[in-house]
């Protein structure tokens, strides 16, 4: 497991098989999910404030995929070869992700507003 974040009543995990797995972890900790999409490690993983059902997902294979864990098991948005890096805002962390792509072009997404 290289990343893991509680999304609702969710524990989302991913890890270096290329998957991320949804579990109940309130209840019987059983996995409910396996979402294949990345094509190398996985290695981190981002929840929306405002929308306790998107994630972000981040992976050695330059992808990032954006979920929506209560709809279909494909992922709603996808940027391939980015990289991520935060910028943080002036209150309690940060609010902008910064995602740039291998083409130069830069990508601001406020996670306030997912």
């Amino acid at each position: 497991v290289n990343d893991a974040i509680i999304v609702g009543d969710k524990l989302v995990s991913c890890s270096s098989d290329t998957t991320i797995k949804v579990w109940n972890c309130f209840s019987d900790g059983a996995c409910t999910r396996t979402l294949h999409r990345h094509s190398d490690y996985v290695i981190c993983l981002a929840a929306a404030e405002n929308n306790s059902n998107i994630v972000a997902s981040g992976g050695l294979g330059g992808e990032v995929f954006i979920w929506d864990l209560d709809a279909a098991l494909a992922p709603v948005a996808k940027s391939v070869d980015a990289k991520e890096d935060e910028v943080p805002n002036g209150n309690s962390g940060p609010a902008l992700t910064t995602l740039c792509s291998m083409n130069s072009s830069s990508y601001y997404v406020d996670k306030r507003f997912l």
